[in-house]
C-alpha cells in the first residue's frame, strides 16, 4: 500500500512540474546598414561604384569637386615657403652681399679717417705757429671727430650683420612658420576629404545621390551592406539565459537551407523586454525574453528579414 501511495505522489510531482522550455527558439535577420555621407557640401563629380557591387576597405567610392581646396593648398604651400625663407634668412644674418658692402664702407671710412688725422695735425701745427686762425684748427679737429665716429658706426652694422637676429624675433619668426605648417596640413586634410573611400569591407545596396547632384554635408550618399553587418536576431527566457553567453556558438537554420549554419553569440541585453510582435505566439506572448545577437560564421545567410530557427548549446 505504501509503494502504491509513493508511486502516486511521483507521478503527481511530475505531472504538475513546469515545463522546461525549448531549446529551439525563432528569430529572424537583420542588417546593421553603413550609411556614407558627404564630409562637405559640394558637387558629386564622380560615383565609383555601382548597387551590387563589392567593395574592399580604402576602395574609392564617390568624389566631390574640389577647385576651392585645390586653391588652398597652392595659398598655404606659399605662406609656407616665405615663413620657411624669413626663418633661415633670420638664423643665417645679413646677406653676403649686404655684409661686403658694408666692409667697402669700412675701407672708405678708415681712408677718410686717416686724412682727416692728417689734416687736424697740420693744422693745429698752424695754429701754434699762429699762421692759421684757432677756429681752423677747430674745424679740422671736428671733421676728425666725425671721421672717427662713422668708422665706429660702421664697423658696429657690420658686427650686427654677421650676426643672427635677437632671440625674441627669430621665435616669432618660428612660431608663425609652425601657424603656416598647421594651416598647410589642414588645407591639405581638407583636400583629402573631398575623395570618399569605404572604411570596410562589403556590398553596395543603393545609390541616394547620383554624380552632379549637389550634396550637403552629413547628407548619406550611399547605403553599404558590410560583411560584418549582418546578425541573427532572436529572444530567449529566463531559464536559458545562461546559456547564451557572450562567444558562445547556436546553431541557426531557415527555409531553403539544408544545412544549420553555427552563428557565435555577440550580444545579449541586460533588461527584460515582452516578446516583439514580429515573432509572437500562442506560448509566448506573455513571456519575458532577453534579446540577443549572433554573428554567422559562414558565407550562407538568409535573407534580411527572414525568419529562422535558432538551436541554442
Amino acid at each position: 500500500m505504501r509503494q502504491m501511495i509513493l508511486s502516486f505522489v511521483m507521478a503527481t510531482m511530475v505531472a504538475c512540474a513546469p515545463d522546461e522550455p525549448s531549446r529551439q527558439v525563432t528569430g529572424y535577420s537583420e542588417v546593421e546598414w553603413v550609411y556614407v555621407a558627404a564630409p562637405g557640401n559640394g558637387w558629386l563629380t564622380e560615383m565609383a561604384v555601382q548597387p551590387g557591387q563589392r567593395v574592399n576597405s580604402g576602395d574609392l567610392l564617390f568624389r566631390l569637386d574640389d577647385e576651392l581646396q585645390q586653391a588652398q593648398v597652392q595659398q598655404s604651400e606659399k605662406r609656407v615657403e616665405q615663413a620657411r625663407a624669413k626663418v633661415s634668412d633670420l638664423s643665417l644674418g645679413a646677406r653676403q652681399q649686404e655684409i661686403d658692402t658694408l666692409r667697402a664702407q669700412k675701407r672708405e671710412a678708415q681712408a677718410a679717417l686717416t686724412l682727416a688725422a692728417a689734416e687736424k695735425d697740420r693744422w693745429l701745427a698752424l695754429v701754434e705757429q699762429r699762421i692759421a686762425s684757432r677756429s681752423q684748427g677747430d674745424k679740422a679737429e671736428q671733421e676728425w671727430q666725425m671721421a672717427k665716429a662713422k668708422l665706429a658706426n660702421i664697423e658696429a652694422q657690420i658686427k650686427v650683420a654677421e650676426l643672427a637676429a635677437r632671440r625674441n624675433v627669430l621665435d616669432a619668426a618660428e612660431a608663425e612658420r609652425a601657424a603656416v605648417e598647421a594651416e598647410k596640413r589642414q588645407a591639405d586634410w581638407q583636400l583629402g576629404q573631398r575623395i570618399v573611400e569605404s572604411k570596410r569591407a562589403g556590398r553596395i545596396e543603393e545609390l541616394i545621390h547620383h554624380q552632379g547632384e549637389w550634396v550637403n554635408a552629413g547628407a548619406p550618399v550611399l547605403a553599404l551592406l558590410p560583411d560584418d553587418g549582418f546578425k541573427i536576431t532572436f529572444f530567449v527566457p529566463e531559464q536559458l539565459l545562461a546559456d547564451v553567453a557572450p562567444g558562445k556558438v547556436v546553431q541557426v537554420s531557415w527555409s531553403g537551407q539544408e544545412k544549420a549554419q553555427p552563428a557565435e553569440i555577440r550580444f545579449v541585453a541586460n533588461e527584460a523586454e515582452y516578446t516583439p510582435p514580429i515573432i509572437f505566439s500562442n506560448e509566448s506572448r506573455s513571456k519575458l525574453v532577453f534579446r540577443v545577437e549572433a554573428k554567422l560564421q559562414s558565407e550562407q545567410r538568409p535573407a534580411v528579414g527572414q525568419p529562422v530557427d535558432v538551436l541554442l548549446p
